[in-house]
């Protein structure tokens, strides 16, 4: 050690005391472990006893003696725990070894502790313990220890008592081995390994029916059994049969003795599983379980559906036991199954008509069909003794028809009325569940069936599952002609090569072809209703102000309060009111999307709609109008006069923004008057020359006639 202690006393502590110390540390394990071993062996010893003189006196069945066995060693697996692996897990020092001395021989006054502690460098003794007093408790230590009687420490005689028990458990358990083998085999058998080997006696009880021995026999159903038992050894005076039925009913009978060794018994009409023993003297035999043979049946089946080909669907198996077979026309059902014994043949029939015999291919059959209407499937089953299946598993087939395809048609931005210089975009969709086959397009002008055309839709690739993608369609490459109705519709084929193919239509399109002076002074109509909603709109943002300054005004003045169902109102007209104006500015913006689809779109149309009245009523109902309603869900639950004060600023720009977006408006119809009065002018125009072309051609026509 460094500091100035000696090192010759540690040397010393560490030859004299520390091996004294490690030797009891093991004597204390090994005693420990003699002691745990011998509660355990005792145990196990007392276990296995009241096992063996159970099972002999009442000869228990291979269940309880299982649940028997399980419990024994979940007990002694519990008891070597605490008494043989816990201990040892117990981390025991040389502190602890020093400490049972220290209780034994208390004049050491803990300087055997000390020493440990000091040689071992538990204790520091730099700048805490000076090394000469340090040195002299070690030296102390030494000459204590050698001087005392450390045997003594340990209670030997315990230990030795414990030993002795381990080994007169062994021994008697040798012993008992010794002198009953036949005994100790027999229970190791039963209650170790849970065999069936029987109990020495005097008396032994054969079933004569359980000819395998298995513990198991086969009787029919419905009919008599007749138990049969022979009797060797010392013939019993009376033999008993317990049965135990399925519906847990028990009854105990007397056998009749039949000759000289033989009994029976019979049970009339056998309706359902047993089990039953047999015991007298000093034998009883364990349960011997009987079955019912049942006439022949299907005990598995499997049903596999292949649909049909164009479908490209792979084959699917159905859950095992369902019955009911769902499945497409032409499709292919396969069944398979397996039966409870071997039969002679096996038929498969629709209702009462046989179809075909079912051919057995290691142990499984198998019938493979196509049926051509819902209906019932059966198999009569016939065994080797000529038995019939009376009551067969039924397979109901129903057969669904491929749906055609789902189509759609959209015209985008177009409304009822159109141009006959208006170009449609058609957004298409469609969709079947095992393929499209191809679709064309139809567009019939109604008057002129000449004109109406068939579009093939080359988008739609043949096996696909969904198509969906858009047609421009020019009217006038249609020949559109003012006066007449455009019909618009899909049709779209499935490839079904059984039963179709389906043909699924979309919903119609009817479109009326006018003029464009018609159509401007239709979309005039829609503004000005448009306009004249705008207006009322204004009028209730009004309202609503004026009903938060009212509120306001009681906040100021202290009067009381404003209700807060009042402000939830508020802010629910004001929430209202943003979905209006988004509602109008979409009508807007409609407008000017029918324009342009009708070829009537300018750069002056698109600012003074679109960028003038469209664009900003969209701006107003997000911005200005949401925000005031978000700041109203604020105050209705803290009203405050700075909340009003703001709220009231954004209503009033809300309000000037409308009244601005109201006389882009009505200039908008002023713009759109004097543009649908200039188109008149020019129609009245053509008609005038056309009337005039016609004069002066029936005049020149006359003069050439009279020339």
């Amino acid at each position: 050690m460094e500091s100035g202690l000696d090192p010759k006393r540690i040397d010393q502590f560490e030859a004299e005391v520390v091996p004294l110390l490690k030797g009891l540390l093991r004597r204390v394990r090994l005693y420990v472990f003699a002691e745990g071993l011998a509660y355990t062996s005792m145990a196990a010893v007392l276990c296995f006893t009241l096992q063996l003189a159970i099972d002999y006196a009442f000869r228990l069945r291979v269940d309880l003696r299982a649940g028997l066995l399980l419990a024994i060693l979940l007990l002694l697996g519990m008891l070597s725990w605490r008494r043989l692996v816990r201990p040892f897990l117990v981390r025991i020092t040389l502190e602890d070894a020093a400490a049972v001395v220290e209780r034994k021989f208390p004049a050491l006054q803990s300087a055997l502790i000390s020493a440990v502690q000091f040689a071992s460098g538990r204790v520091d003794p730099v700048g805490t313990k000076s090394p000469h007093l340090v040195g002299r408790v070690i030296e102390r230590a030494v000459q204590a220890v050698g001087d005392l009687p450390t045997g003594q420490v340990l209670h030997h005689s315990r230990a030795r008592i414990h030993s002795a028990l381990v080994c007169v458990v062994l021994l008697g358990m040798v012993s008992f081995t010794w002198l009953a083998p036949e005994t100790v085999g027999t229970w190791f058998e039963r209650n170790i390994l849970l065999g069936s080997a029987a109990w020495r006696q005097q008396t032994y009880l054969i079933v004569l029916n359980d000819e395998d021995g298995d513990g198991v026999i086969y009787a029919p159903r419905g009919d008599d059994l007749e138990v049969r038992v022979q009797a060797q050894g010392k013939r019993p005076r009376q033999v008993s049969i317990d049965l135990y039925f399925a519906s847990r009913k028990r009854q105990s009978h007397a056998m009749t003795a039949v000759g000289r060794d033989g009994y029976r018994f019979t049970v009339a009409r056998l309706a359902e599983g047993l089990s039953f023993h047999v015991r007298g003297g000093d034998a009883r035999n364990d349960d011997i379980r009987v079955e019912l043979v049942d006439r022949p049946r299907i005990v598995e089946a499997t049903v596999t559906i292949y649909p049909p080909a164009y479908t490209r669907e792979p084959s699917r198996a159905l859950r095992t036991g369902k019955s009911l077979i769902e499945l497409l026309h032409g499709s292919e059902i396969e069944i398979r199954f397996k039966t409870n014994k071997a039969l002679r043949r096996a038929v498969l029939l629709e209702g009462e008509n046989e179809i075909s015999e079912v051919a057995e291919v290691g142990g499984v059959f198998a019938a493979r069909f196509f049926p051509k209407r819902n209906g019932t499937y059966t198999f009569q089953l016939v065994d080797q003794n000529e038995l019939i299946n009376k009551r067969p598993r039924q397979f109901l087939v129903r057969l669904h028809q491929d749906a055609p395809p789902t189509v759609s048609v959209k015209i985008d931005s177009a409304g009822d009325l159109v141009t006959p210089q208006a170009v449609l975009r058609v957004d298409l969709s469609a969709k079947d569940r095992y393929g499209l086959g191809g679709g064309v397009l139809i567009c019939d002008l109604t008057g002129d069936p000449v004109r109406g055309s068939r579009i093939e839709l080359a988008e739609i690739v043949e096996g696909s599952r969904e198509a969906t993608f858009s047609r421009t369609l020019v009217l006038a490459s249609l020949g559109a002609e003012e006066g007449r109705q455009l019909l618009l519709r899909a049709e779209v084929s499935d490839l079904n090569d059984v039963t179709g193919p389906g043909v699924g239509l979309s919903s119609k399109y009817t479109l009326r072809i006018v003029s464009t002076e018609e159509l401007l002074a239709e979309l005039a109509r829609k503004e000005q209703e448009y306009g004249q909603e705008f207006e009322r709109l204004i009028e209730i943002q009004e309202k609503v102000r004026n009903d938060l300054l009212s509120a306001a005004g009681m906040v100021q003045h202290r009067t009381s309060r404003p209700p807060a169902i009042n402000l939830v109102s508020l802010k629910r007209r004001q929430r209202q009111l943003a979905r209006q104006v988004t509602h109008v500015g979409t009508q807007f913006q409609r407008i000017y999307d029918e324009l342009v689809i009708n070829r009537l779109g300018s750069d002056q149309v698109e600012r003074r709609l679109l960028n003038d009245i469209a664009r900003p009523l969209q701006v107003l109902a997000d911005t200005t109008i949401a925000e005031a309603a978000d700041l109203m869900d604020r105050l209705s639950k803290n009203a405050s006069p700075v909340e009003f004060v703001v709220i009231d600023r954004l209503q009033e720009q809300g309000l000037v923004e409308m009244r601005r977006i109201l006389d882009n408006i009505a200039k908008w119809e002023g713009f759109h008057e004097t543009i649908t009065l200039l188109q008149t002018i020019i129609k009245m125009q053509r008609n005038l020359r056309k009337e005039t072309d016609d004069t002066l051609g029936g005049q020149l026509d006359d003069i050439f006639e009279n020339n």
